[in-house]
Protein backbone atom coordinates (compact mmCIF):
# COMPACT_ATOMS: atom_id res chain seq x y z
CA UNK A 1 0.00 0.00 0.00
CA UNK A 2 1.68 3.50 -1.14
CA UNK A 3 0.26 6.44 0.57
CA UNK A 4 0.87 9.27 -1.38
CA UNK A 5 1.26 12.93 -0.82
CA UNK A 6 1.04 15.94 -2.98
CA UNK A 7 0.70 19.86 -2.76
CA UNK A 8 -2.82 20.66 -3.78
CA UNK A 9 -3.26 22.31 -7.53
CA UNK A 10 -3.34 25.62 -5.89
CA UNK A 11 -0.16 25.36 -4.14
CA UNK A 12 -2.76 25.77 -0.78
CA UNK A 13 -2.68 22.83 0.95
CA UNK A 14 -1.91 18.83 0.51
CA UNK A 15 -3.75 16.19 -0.61
CA UNK A 16 -3.64 12.85 0.73
CA UNK A 17 -4.28 9.52 -1.01
CA UNK A 18 -4.98 5.88 0.47
CA UNK A 19 -4.97 3.33 -1.67
CA UNK A 20 -8.74 1.19 -0.83
CA UNK A 21 -9.04 -1.36 -3.14
CA UNK A 22 -11.22 0.41 -5.80
CA UNK A 23 -12.80 3.19 -4.08
CA UNK A 24 -9.71 5.44 -2.81
CA UNK A 25 -9.71 7.42 0.46
CA UNK A 26 -8.68 10.98 -0.76
CA UNK A 27 -8.20 13.91 2.55
CA UNK A 28 -7.34 17.51 1.39
CA UNK A 29 -6.01 19.49 4.22
CA UNK A 30 -6.24 23.00 2.99
CA UNK A 31 -4.91 26.82 4.05
CA UNK A 32 -7.05 29.50 5.13
CA UNK A 33 -7.80 31.51 1.83
CA UNK A 34 -8.04 28.62 -0.27
CA UNK A 35 -11.43 28.60 -1.74
CA UNK A 36 -12.07 31.54 -0.56
CA UNK A 37 -12.74 30.41 2.81
CA UNK A 38 -11.36 32.10 6.04
CA UNK A 39 -9.82 29.20 8.15
CA UNK A 40 -7.88 26.09 7.29
CA UNK A 41 -10.22 23.11 6.64
CA UNK A 42 -10.36 19.46 5.30
CA UNK A 43 -12.33 17.47 3.44
CA UNK A 44 -12.19 13.39 2.78
CA UNK A 45 -13.80 11.50 -0.45
CA UNK A 46 -14.07 8.08 -0.77
CA UNK A 47 -14.53 6.53 -3.66
CA UNK A 48 -14.96 10.03 -5.60
CA UNK A 49 -18.00 10.74 -3.18
CA UNK A 50 -17.31 13.56 -0.60
CA UNK A 51 -18.50 12.40 2.91
CA UNK A 52 -19.33 14.72 6.36
CA UNK A 53 -17.66 14.88 9.59
CA UNK A 54 -20.21 11.77 10.35
CA UNK A 55 -18.28 9.70 7.08
CA UNK A 56 -22.18 10.02 5.76
CA UNK A 57 -21.71 10.43 1.41
CA UNK A 58 -22.71 14.39 1.49
CA UNK A 59 -22.69 16.58 -1.69
CA UNK A 60 -23.43 19.92 0.19
CA UNK A 61 -20.02 21.71 0.71
CA UNK A 62 -20.95 23.69 3.93
CA UNK A 63 -21.47 20.38 5.20
CA UNK A 64 -18.08 18.47 3.68
CA UNK A 65 -15.36 21.53 4.34
CA UNK A 66 -14.77 20.91 8.06
CA UNK A 67 -12.81 23.68 9.90
CA UNK A 68 -9.23 22.03 10.99
CA UNK A 69 -9.41 22.04 14.62
CA UNK A 70 -7.81 19.79 17.82
CA UNK A 71 -9.76 17.04 16.84
CA UNK A 72 -9.36 17.32 13.54
CA UNK A 73 -6.68 13.98 13.40
CA UNK A 74 -8.60 11.60 15.55
CA UNK A 75 -11.75 12.48 13.46
CA UNK A 76 -9.66 12.12 10.58
CA UNK A 77 -8.10 8.75 11.92
CA UNK A 78 -11.74 7.10 13.00
CA UNK A 79 -13.20 7.81 9.39
CA UNK A 80 -10.25 6.45 7.51
CA UNK A 81 -11.01 3.41 10.27
CA UNK A 82 -14.48 3.15 8.81
CA UNK A 83 -13.89 2.84 4.91
CA UNK A 84 -10.60 1.18 4.88
CA UNK A 85 -11.26 -2.33 3.58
Amino acid sequence: MLISVKTAQNNKGKVITIPNKKQKIVIRLMEAGSGGRSKAYWRMSVGGKSIDITGKYEHQREKTHIDLDETSPATIINLIKKFKK
